[in-house]
């Protein structure tokens, strides 16, 4: 907040002579006629200061556009909107906006004036693609100015109140500072791009952000009879199987705390530390240990279930995306920050499917049961088929592991017949294929042994080690496997699939070509995907522990695919928004992201034609890359994505 003292030491502040104030005939001629310009706004709370980052209960003060001679208008809407209309023409003239962080100014203006942006070049998402990984480096605008243009910004008046009456100078310089040099960075930033061949990865980045900044804004709908439905069932599951622990413990609450240690300890009559689910699983087989553990995972339906029913507005629950994750991989993150429009976790929320038995039994519905489209939609479901393990065939180009596709070759079956001899069988490649079919003993055995043995192989894909590998075997009730046995399928899996070893072998050596950069305490191995996106990885342990020369193996093989996965995922949405405004009618809009999925809303009316559209869109994309083998594991049938609710799929 601006305090009186500062309002009256502000006229020793003056007004920047290059900041024009009003509708200026000669500056809006040249905004029109501007093929590139830069734009930011304030935004300012009615009520309370933290409404100025939510669209749907603050308010747009001033519209700060920038020319390419770094001429600035600040124009405030408490005097004059005409600017909008202004703004209305600009976005659909096909000159191109810079904006920093625009996920915001887009939300802004589409919820307050109803405009929607063509293109747009977000300074924020070039900084994050040119810079992936790169854990060091900052992407707020003041970092970005600075880091690219060494011009530091004052951020002084960041966080006063856009709401006064009559703003000071030095707000009003503040506000056309922030739009300056949005251009110039912008210039600089795209060059950086193309020089490391990032240009096809920030085309792609640019497209999907247009989606989602919508799907922040509009949400995912709901039923609220439905969520009010789930949330009571959940709240009584949570009384029923928690009273027992209060009980019999004598405490209010099983929520982590000293009194709950001190009476888990007296009831078990062992020394208690923490109550987590790691510490307690050792006395899980206690039917009050387990309660407790079951009541903590009840805790977080119910908890989760409450933060959707706080986010409600307008029928729909949203998730505050952020586009470009930290890690550099090109996925995107969801949850809420508690800033900005009310949001929650639309990526992962809470499956009772992985629920302990004792949860299962309790009957409760699907937690996702209540995102359901409104009267008028319909929801469709669609997944990349498979995407990782499709991307790594292609990507390794092992001639088994691309067999297993194109010749319907069961490559699990190798694995499995070395692990039948653990278990007193001696069945071949051809057994196993053949015996996991028969509905017996025999064939579930087969079917357990081909499944793990499916497990071996994607953790051997990733980098998994001797170590793992066996705990896998364990874990799948091969109890008697041995550090030998473990060791022996590893040389197995390499001798079966040299392709995926002779990848493995190259990015080793690839990873350890570590680089300095400006400012960064570490060294960084970059590594570039199919698509073309690039990360840097940190040449450090996963402990952060010391300077290895080169950064983890694993996290390298794994990066390859997930970036190309992300590229197709984005490059579907970039294309379903782009059909979306040319077809109105059909009432398309992607309604969240999540892992290798993509949901979409449309009119019921034209639910046929939207899905054969997106299924093209999401197979066609990841197919842009992977073409060794199909992208897909099925032919294009309605059914198969029309979903009455989020949790139908």
């Amino acid at each position: 907040m601006i305090s009186s003292q500062t309002s009256i030491f502000d006229t020793l502040v003056e007004l920047d002579s290059d900041i024009v104030l009003t509708l200026d005939e000669t500056f809006i001629d040249k905004w029109v006629a501007a093929d590139v310009w830069g734009l930011d706004i304030e935004t300012y709370g009615v009520n309370q200061s933290d409404e100025a980052l939510n669209p749907f209960l603050g308010k747009v003060r001033l519209v700060q556009v920038a020319l390419e001679t770094e001429e600035i208008g600040v124009f405030d809407l408490n005097k004059n909107q005409m600017v909008v209309d202004v703004l209305q023409s600009k976005f659909q003239d096909g000159s191109i906006t810079v904006i920093h962080n625009a996920a915001f100014e887009l939300q802004w203006l589409s919820h307050k004036y109803g405009i929607v942006a063509d293109k747009v070049f977000d300074t924020m998402i070039a900084s994050q693609i040119l810079y992936a990984g790169v854990e060091p480096y900052r992407h707020n605008l003041k970092a970005v100015i600075l880091r690219e243009l060494g011009i530091e910004l004052n951020k002084d008046e960041q966080l006063s109140d856009f709401g006064l009456a009559e703003l000071t100078n030095a707000q009003i310089n503040y506000a056309g500072n922030d739009v300056r040099y949005l251009i110039r960075a912008a210039v600089v930033l795209m060059e950086k791009l193309k020089r490391a061949g990032l240009r096809d990865t920030i085309e792609i980045e640019l497209a999907a952000l247009l989606p989602y900044a919508d799907m922040g804004l509009r949400g995912f709908p709901i039923c609220e009879a439905t969520l009010d439905d789930v949330l009571q069932q959940y709240q009584q599951a949570l009384k029923t199987v928690s009273q027992p622990v209060l009980d019999k413990l004598g405490v209010q609450s099983v929520a982590n705390s000293d009194a709950l240690k001190a009476a888990l300890g007296r009831y078990l009559n062992v020394t208690i530390t923490g109550s987590n689910k790691t510490e307690l699983s050792q006395y899980a087989h206690d039917p009050i240990v387990q309660a407790l553990l079951d009541s903590r995972t009840l805790e977080n339906f119910v908890g989760y279930l409450e933060r959707c029913k706080a986010a409600v507005i307008d029928g729909s629950v949203r998730g505050n995306f952020r586009q470009c994750a930290p890690k550099g991989l090109g996925r995107a993150t969801c949850g809420s920050d508690g800033k900005g429009i009310p949001g929650v976790n639309l990526h992962n929320p809470p499956n009772p499917s992985k629920a302990s038995p004792t949860i299962k039994a309790l009957g409760l519905p699907a937690v996702r049961s209540f995102f359901k489209p409104h009267a008028g939609q319909s929801l469709l479901i669609f997944d990349f088929s498979a995407a990782h393990a499709r991307v790594a065939a292609q990507v390794t180009q092992d001639k088994a592991f691309i067999a297993s596709y194109n010749d319907n070759v069961d490559c699990h079956a190798i694995v499995a017949s070395k692990l039948s001899k653990l278990v007193g069988k001696n069945w071949s490649r051809e057994d196993i294929s053949r015996i996991r079919k028969q509905a017996d003993e025999d064939g579930q055995l087969a079917t357990r042994l081909r499944n793990i043995s499916k497990n071996l192989f994607y953790g051997w894909l990733n980098g998994a080690g001797v170590k793992k590998e066996m705990e896998t075997i364990h874990a799948g009730g091969l109890a008697n496997a041995t550090f030998e046995d473990a060791q022996e399928i590893i040389d197995l899996l390499k001798k079966s699939f040299p392709g995926i070893a002779k990848f493995h072998d190259r990015i080793k050596s690839e990873i350890k070509q570590t680089i300095a950069l400006p400012s960064a305490p570490l060294k960084y191995a970059a590594i570039r995907a199919i698509s073309g996106r690039r990360c840097f990885a940190p040449a450090y342990n996963s402990k952060g522990e010391g300077d290895r020369g080169g950064c983890n193996p694993n996290e390298a093989y794994i990066a390859n695919w997930m970036m190309v996965e992300s590229d197709a995922k984005k490059r579907a949405m970039g294309l379903i928004w782009k059909k979306s405004r040319k077809c109105p009618e059909w009432g398309m809009r992607l309604a969240n992201e999540c892992h290798d999925e993509i949901d979409v809303l449309c009119n019921t009316d034209y639910v046929e034609s939207v899905a054969q559209f997106c299924w093209k869109a999401v197979n066609g994309s990841l197919g842009f890359w992977v073409k060794s083998i199909p992208a897909y594991e099925s032919e294009y049938c309605l059914k198969d994505c029309l979903a009455d609710s989020w949790a139908s799929k």
